[in-house]
């Protein structure tokens, strides 16, 4: 290709030649200009210890985990930007590393800049200001803040992300939960935060939510109707909290939605009739490593009639396998055990699913 200065006098030096002027022209019509290389990137010094890359779609992501401290944050985002819009923007720290000191993000850090997934963790983040996003409200959709020291978090600005659909919050310090309100919102994982409290409504307003972490918050009780509102097809996850007994209407969404339940690693020993109705008939009821003994008909047959072919887990717990357990190897087809998991056993350590039937004909109905 020829220059853009050889061009231009091809046209005003030998324009009175039709066969060089419309040449000429046609090299100007498809002449493209030549680019800096970083382009659609800033310059690459000015954002130092930032690195910005593109991909052959020019979607923008902007790397700063190089970034040690909230001045030298805030000095990358104050240079000119070309292009205001990026796909990511990510801070990945060490956090044993004694040199990452970057502990909040202030308002209008990022001056006119948009994200669709910002991704920041293991830093020393204790707050994120109302407004350090607020140009991203249309473009951001992910949301990962896990691992850092979160005290603060302005929830109550989820409302005006009107495409958020993930907010991972998992291990900070974060104490409260308040009332979501989200239309967009279909992942809320804040496991890890010891301690956080939350209203039995707190998922009232936020009716897209597809998955729920709250695993190892130290959860003592589980209000009833906390999930009776929500309707799409869902994952819970209460792994490794301090539950101890689950009472009617633990879990009650309003259709057949319930695609998994995590209950493993708590303490439960008692659960009432109807602690939980809405399992899909493929679920997985995952209750390993708890406290239960007892398995009455009148507790557990609904259950199982929801999950015909599904799983319930009950490994590692103490179960007795007495006569409370007859309904299950007395129904005629076989059924119901086929629903336990390989893995569980009674409290002697005997695979459930191989328990013989005779066994409780004999001792539990007098039958020979």
């Amino acid at each position: 290709m020829l220059p853009k200065f050889l061009m231009v006098g091809l046209v005003a030096g030998f324009s009175h030649s039709p066969l060089t002027a419309a040449l000429a022209s046609g090299l100007l019509k498809n002449y493209q200009p030549i680019l800096p290389y970083e382009w659609p990137c800033p310059d690459a010094v000015s954002i130092q210890p930032c690195s910005c890359t593109a991909d052959e779609y020019k979607n923008m992501r902007i790397d700063c985990s190089q970034v040690r401290n909230n001045n030298e944050l805030a000095r990358v985002f104050n240079v000119t930007f070309p292009f205001e819009h990026f796909l990511e923007l990510k801070i990945d720290h060490d956090p044993s590393d004694q040199n990452n000191d970057l502990s909040a993000l202030n308002p209008g850090v990022f001056h006119a800049l948009t994200f669709e997934r910002v991704i920041i963790k293991g830093t020393r983040l204790t707050v994120v200001e109302e407004n350090a996003f607020s140009k991203s409200h249309d473009t951001l959709k992910y949301m990962n803040l896990a691992n850092n020291r979160l005290e603060k978090f302005p929830f109550e600005t989820i409302v005006s992300y009107t495409r958020l659909d993930s907010l991972v919050l998992d291990d900070n310090n974060l104490k409260v939960l308040p009332v979501l309100e989200s239309e967009s919102l279909q992942v809320l994982s804040v496991s890890g935060n010891t301690g956080l409290i939350f209203e039995d409504i707190v998922f009232f307003s936020a009716l897209s939510l597809t998955r729920i972490n709250m695993a190892r918050i130290g959860l003592r009780i589980l209000s009833p109707d906390i999930f009776s509102k929500l309707n799409y097809s869902m994952i819970i996850n209460l792994e490794q909290n301090n539950l101890h007994e689950l009472d009617v209407f633990a879990f009650n969404p309003p259709t057949k939605s319930l695609l998994q339940v995590l209950l493993n690693q708590n303490k439960i020993s008692k659960v009432r009739h109807d602690f939980i109705t809405g399992l899909a008939e493929g679920a997985d009821l995952n209750m390993a490593n708890n406290e239960i003994t007892d398995m009455p008909e009148e507790i557990w047959k609904p259950i199982f009639d929801q999950v015909p072919s599904g799983f319930i887990d009950l490994s590692g717990n103490p179960l007795s396998c007495g006569c409370d357990m007859a309904w299950i190897y007395l129904e005629p087809t076989g059924k119901y055990r086929t629903v336990f998991t390989d893995t569980t056993t009674c409290y002697d350590g005997t695979q459930v699913t191989f328990l013989d039937e005779h066994f409780f004909q004999i001792q539990c109905t007098g039958e020979t």
